[in-house]
Parts: C-alpha cells; structure tokens; sequence
C-alpha cells in the first residue's frame, strides 16, 4: 500500500478544486489533506511520488518551500510596516505578529494548518513556550510554530524584536547618509556656471 495518494477534487459550489494528499505527519498516522498549492508545485510532488514513492522527502520539501514562501511574506510585510513606522515598539509588533497570523489562512484552515506543522521546524514550539493549554486544537499548535517562524525570519531579517523602531532609525540614519553624500558629490551652482 502507498503512503502517499494524490487526487484533484472539485470545491463545492465553486469552479475551483483543491489537490488532496495522504500524508504522513509526524508522530501519528497518515491523513489525508487537501491544499492550495499551485498547479506546477502539485504536479511536481505527483511526480516524484509516481517516480520513486522513496522520495517523500522531495515532496515534503516542495511544502516546506510553499510554506517559508508564506512565512516570507508575512515577515517581509512587517518590515515595510516597521519601516512606515506602523509598528513603533515592541508591543505593536507582537500584535501585529499575532493578528497577521491568527488570520492567515494556513492557521484558520484545519487542513492548511497540519501542512505548516509537517513544514515547520519549531512545529513543538508551543509546548516549549507553555503557551499551549491541555489538549491544544492543531491550529492553536499551528500558530505557535508559524509564530516562532515569522519571529526567526525577522531577527535573521536584522529585527530586534524587543526594539524594531531601531530598524526604522538605522534605515533614517543610511538615508541621512546618502543624502549627505549625493551633497558631496554635486557640484555647487556657482561651479556649474563657471565651466
């Protein structure tokens, strides 16, 4: 018997449809889980999963990909929101770390939630925080890990997370910088007549 199974099927009410895999998860049996992932990216893990069954860990790395391209994303915002100066403390960016995560669809989806806990590396990271109660849903554990991802992209993206505002100053402090010496480097009004 396969470990992995793939198949396309139609969305109700809808025109869209969603690939289903049978995967395994760590730790427990296989189950079955549908995903958005793109065409080409669900062609490709059908692939290597007809070519050699073996290469789980080809498939498993096309999710992981998908899911740090998200992770990305969410940290890639932050930045652009500390930079504005929407984000100006410590307490700002741990809301918005929690409201950008708590409402994206890789959490609020049970489905989307076990594929981030198969990619994630801190997949135990609630436990290790304590911030999980007794019998933690797998989207409460999805959060947390997808929590401690996005917080390691922004400190390995130069956060501080206890102080981002110094993000936004180092960035004031490089365009002062610039701007001092395109200064230096134009020549004066005075010298442009001259020539």
């Amino acid at each position: 018997m396969r470990e992995f199974y793939y198949r396309t099927m139609p969305i109700e009410g809808s025109d869209s449809s969603c690939h289903v895999f049978k995967i395994p998860t760590r730790g427990g049996p296989s189950e079955a889980i549908a995903t958005n992932l793109t065409k080409e990216n669900a062609e490709l893990i059908v692939a290597a999963l007809e070519r050699e069954p073996e290469s789980s860990d080809y498939a498993v790395g096309i999710l992981k990909r998908d899911y740090y391209s998200d992770v990305a994303d969410v940290a890639s915002d932050l930045i652009a929101r500390i930079k504005s100066g929407e984000i100006e403390d410590e307490d700002d960016l741990q809301t918005a770390i929690h409201e950008d995560i708590d409402g994206h669809q890789r959490i609020i989806y049970t489905f989307q939630a076990k594929i981030s806990l198969l990619c994630s590396d801190n997949e135990d990271a609630g436990e290790e925080d304590g911030c999980l109660g007794d019998n933690p849903t797998v989207e409460q554990r999805a959060f947390c890990a997808m929590r401690r991802d996005v917080e390691e992209r922004l400190a390995a993206e130069g956060v501080d997370l206890s102080d981002p505002g110094a993000l936004r100053e180092e960035e004031d402090e490089e365009d002062e910088e610039d701007e001092e010496d395109e200064d230096k480097s134009e020549p004066v009004e005075s010298e442009k007549s001259e020539g």
